[in-house]
């Protein structure tokens, strides 16, 4: 064999043997010699051995396409495996976040009608029934707002504008109407945008319990809506007594040093919508105050981040 130096094994008188004869094109010469060596005839044949089907390139190319196949989707269905289970796992959260912020919601609710029905009672001890009449029936007015906006976690901002006026409207009467309080939006700021419900009122409550009731002067409340890049920015400001910060971020007001339940919830429901992913909500601190009148006065900043 022509180019193939291997041994050949003779099975009978007239076969020979290959073993695993690599494929490609031969040359078989088969020479007759006498007893003296002499060559006295010989012939040759051209042999082309082919591959195995399993030894060819298709195969191989098949084989791979298959494999990677088979790979791709039991990659794909384990990740789709995973994903199922952070979705559950999200869902869950997003029940349980859900869960919790309708309680502190309930927390919420009751502490502050808590403090309209105490301003409802001075206002009866100190004024005539029938303005005692306007004033329940103002509370009854802003009572269903907050009813209504308790069944959902988040509002069209023309709503949450009408229970923050509604709310103002009420403790004004408490201030004898001398309380001068403003909201300044920005022009292209849409009002049918969401945003979670009942953040900001418990701050307007704060501002007015804690910060201008008692005060000599003139109440001052000043409500600032921003709206840019998909960050909301809500100013309050005042012109009270100030406030005083702890360690653990709770507000004292300067003359009782009163801690406001109303803002621990409401950072509480901050933290909670947080969690849920579509809103990211926080409060601030800012000094000086804007009145800042003989070192006093408060100033903070709501920033609502909308994710989606």
């Amino acid at each position: 064999m022509k180019g193939y130096d291997k041994e050949y094994q003779i099975t009978n008188p007239s076969k020979i043997h290959y073993h695993k004869l690599p494929s490609g094109t031969y040359i078989l010469e088969v020479i007759a010699e006498n007893s003296d060596g002499q060559v006295i005839s010989s012939i040759s044949q051209t042999i082309k051995v082919l591959n195995f089907w399993y030894h060819s390139i298709w195969f191989y190319l098949c084989v791979f396409t298959l494999v990677s196949f088979v790979l791709y989707k039991i990659i794909q269905a384990y990740i789709n495996k995973i994903k199922q289970k952070n979705d559950l796992q999200l869902a869950l959260y997003k029940r349980m976040s859900e869960s919790e912020i309708a309680a502190l919601q309930n927390q919420l609710n009751p502490h502050f009608v808590s403090n309209v029905l105490t301003s409802i009672q001075s206002y009866i001890v100190n004024r005539s029934p029938m303005e005692a009449s306007d004033y329940l029936n103002s509370f009854n007015k802003l009572l269903r707002l907050i009813l209504e906006s308790s069944r959902n976690n988040y509002l069209p901002l023309r709503q949450e504008l009408l229970l923050l006026n509604k709310y103002l409207e009420l403790e004004n009467l408490r201030f004898h109407n001398t309380l001068d309080y403003q909201f300044i939006i920005q022009d292209d700021l849409d009002l049918n945008l969401e945003i979670p419900s009942m953040i900001i009122q418990p701050f307007l409550e704060n501002a007015i319990i804690h910060g201008l009731n008692g005060l000599k002067h003139q109440p001052k409340l000043l409500i600032i809506f921003e709206f840019k890049d998909r960050i909301m920015n809500i100013y309050i400001h005042d012109n009270g007594h100030g406030i005083h910060i702890q360690k653990d971020g709770n507000t004292l007001n300067n003359t009782n040093h009163h801690i406001s339940r109303g803002t621990e919830i409401t950072k509480e429901r901050m933290m909670a919508f947080s969690q849920q992913g579509l809103y990211l909500v926080s409060f601030d601190y800012i000094y000086p105050p804007f009145f800042n009148e003989n070192g006093k006065g408060t100033s903070l900043m709501i920033t609502i981040i909308i994710n989606d």
